[in-house]
Parts: C-alpha cells; structure tokens; sequence
C-alpha cells in the first residue's frame, strides 16, 4: 500500500499493516520506507508510524472539536515520534537505484501512549474542566500458605493501585493530590482507619483540606498466589495473582456521586515467577484500568441538557446583556432564553455541561464596571441558582 504526504512517497508492507499485540501495542513487523533524505529517514519514518498508529487509535472524528482534537493529537504524536516508537532496523537506512532514502524496520507503538495523548488533547479542545483529584484507596493483599492452610490481609497505606491510578489521570492531563501531601494522615492511625473503612465524611474533609475537587475512592484485593505452568514454558512455574480494585468518584464538596466503576472494569490477572511479584504487577494493572474508565466517563462526549438557571442580583440591562454574552460565549453552550423580572434573571440554558460545570464557568464572569461578581449558591441535576453580588 503506498501513500503520499506532500512530495514524500511512504510504503506500507501489507505483513505491516495494523498488527496488535494485546491492548498496549501495536506492531508493525516489516513497515518499508522510501523518500528523499537519507540523514532523516530514520525520523521521517518514525513519524509516518506514529501517524499510522493514531489512525489506528483513535476514532473517526464527527463534530468540530473531535476533529481538532485528532489533528491536535497527531501533531503531538509526530513530535514525540522518537519516544513513542521502538524500533530495530532490519535494512539501511542507504540509497539505491532510484530511491534517494530506503529503508525496513520493525516498529511497535504503545496503544496506550497515543490514547493518553488524545485524551490529554480532547479535555483542552473541549475545554473541559480539569479537576484536582485526591484518590484514596485501602489496599489488601492476601496472603494463603499451606500445611496448615492460613490466609491473612495485610493493609498498606503505599497503595500500589492508587499510584497506578493517579499516573494514569496525570499522564492524561488531570490534575490529583500529591502522594507528599498525605504524609500528616499517614501519621495519624485513627484518621487512617477512617479511610480504611471508606468513611466519606472522614475523606471528604482531607479533600476539602487539600483543594480537591473530585475523590476518586474504594477498595483494593490482591489474591494469590496459584501456581500455574503456562504451554511452551517447559517446567517453569509462575505464580498468578488476581487483583480487583472497585471505587466510587464523588464531588467533594456536596458528597453527590458521579458513578461507581464495579467489577469487571477493574479486575485484572497477572502472573510472575517470584511467588509475590505478581500481586504489584496485578494492582497496577488494575488501577490502570479503573483510571482509564474513569478518564472515558469524564471525557465522553455529553448527552446535551436543558439546565434551568436563576440569577437574582441583576439591577440593570447591562448587567444582564454582560451575562447573556458571557454565558453564549461558554464552549458547548447552544441557546439561552433568558427573561429578567425585577432583578432576577431566569431561563433555560442547552449545554452539555452538568451544573456543577456550568457553575464553575459562570463564576468567571468578570462585570465590565468590576465591581459585581457572581457567586452560584446551589446547583442540582438540571437547575443551578446563582447570585451578583458586590466584589
């Protein structure tokens, strides 16, 4: 298959074409490639497999931001082609007959680095609010010896599941609660055994505490080991541990819960030679997984709503005409019908943002005398009450 960009001739060896090996990679066994400059050759093929492999990942785009955000993510893709890709050379780069630049390679491309950047691109395109996250999880790991058999929890306060979650929602352009920050709590039992006990009140005030907008809660296991011979490995034992990790995303301010990701989003198998490796190698994977679903609930496009909106404080038309254009103005934002009886301003407003959203971004309205500033004092599924007050 051969394709063009420009001037550049780029071939595609059908054996190369697509080749996936699990959810992490995908490989390209023989990609061939031809151009016009041998000392970036190497470069320029690098970034054509990057450019394949984001064709790959991520989805047709429909409306206007999902097609900024996949030519947004290409060009960061294309940039960090060299980190992205790992490769071996199996001919040149060299010219020959008619080809200025040749060269074959076998390239892999992680999955899930390229959906990481996408995901990162698509919160900003969109404008999305970025919250600050603090993820709170008790960690059990079950430990099973024979003659006799005894099984005992252990609880670590160093959550390996936690870690891999928060990575993740960093990786993707979330904000959380730096691990530094949670030393004081670790140092005070009775506070931690709140949290072990996923006490909300408890870890709604640590929150609030640390600024955080959204608590990303629950519980993780670690189950094993089970011996287990794997076909083709001859006589070796590995050792297999299973890891469920179950948590709840809530606004820390109200304590109203966003969803619940159960089993199986967050279960994952993982097997080591060392009899306890496999039980880190199990939550990581598994928190990864909870982090990814939850990133795909946070950035799915929305369903559009109709929020009904009070704002009382409104003395005057300019007052009012500033506040119908700062809200037309939201991204996202698709009609308003505003209507102002004495100083209160009512109407309904088509948006796929929640309230809490909306909420936020009003709260950015900057009055033209700046003296005025809008405070939202309670907000719901679908209504949202606000207030202009005096700076």
């Amino acid at each position: 298959m051969q394709m063009r960009v420009g001037g550049l001739a780029w071939i595609v060896a059908a054996a190369a074409c697509g080749g996936v090996r699990g959810d992490h990679d995908i490989v390209f066994n023989d990609f061939e490639f031809k151009g016009d400059e041998l000392p970036s050759a190497v470069q320029q093929a690098l970034e054509q497999i990057v450019t394949s492999a984001v064709e790959q990942v991520v989805p047709e785009p429909g409306e206007s931001t999902e097609r900024a955000a996949r030519a947004q993510t290409l060009l960061r893709a294309r940039g960090r082609a060299a980190e992205l890709v790992t490769y071996a050379l199996l001919d040149g780069p060299r010219a020959r007959p008619g080809s200025p630049a040749y060269l074959r390679m076998r390239a892999t491309v992680s999955r899930v680095a390229i959906r990481d950047i996408h995901r990162a691109v698509l919160a900003e395109v969109r404008g999305a609010f970025r919250p600050t996250i603090l993820v709170i999880i008790s960690e059990e790991h079950r430990r099973q010896r024979e003659e006799p058999v005894h099984v005992s929890w252990e609880i670590r306060p160093d959550s390996k599941a936690a870690a891999a979650i928060e990575s993740t929602l960093t990786n993707n352009g979330m904000r959380v609660v730096n691990g530094n920050q949670l030393d004081d709590i670790r140092a005070k039992q009775d506070e931690l055994a709140r949290l072990r006990r996923e006490d909300l009140t408890a870890i709604r005030a640590l929150a609030l505490r640390h600024k955080a907008d959204i608590i990303v809660y629950g519980h993780a296991k670690a189950n094993g080991p089970a011996e287990k011979r794997i076909d083709g490995t001859g006589d070796r034992i590995y050792f297999s541990w299973l890891a469920d990790v179950t948590v709840s995303a809530v606004w820390s301010d109200t304590g109203e819960t966003l969803f619940t990701i159960p089993l199986p989003d967050g279960r994952r198998e993982a097997m080591h030679e060392e009899r306890d490796a496999g039980s880190v190698r199990a939550l990581e994977e598994a928190g990864r997984a909870v982090a990814e679903e939850f990133l795909e609930r946070m950035l799915r496009p929305p369903r559009r709503e109709r929020l009904h909106v009070q704002i009382s404080g409104v003395a005057d038309l300019e007052t009012e005409d500033s506040l119908d254009r700062f809200i037309r103005s939201i991204e996202g934002v698709e009609a308003t019908r505003l209507d102002r009886v004495a100083d209160v301003v009512t109407g309904e407003i088509t948006t796929p943002l929640e309230s809490k959203s909306l909420g936020l971004r009003l709260q950015e309205w900057q009055d033209p005398s700046g003296v005025l500033k809008l405070v939202v004092n309670d907000h719901t599924l679908n209504t949202l009450t606000a207030q202009v007050r005096a700076r």
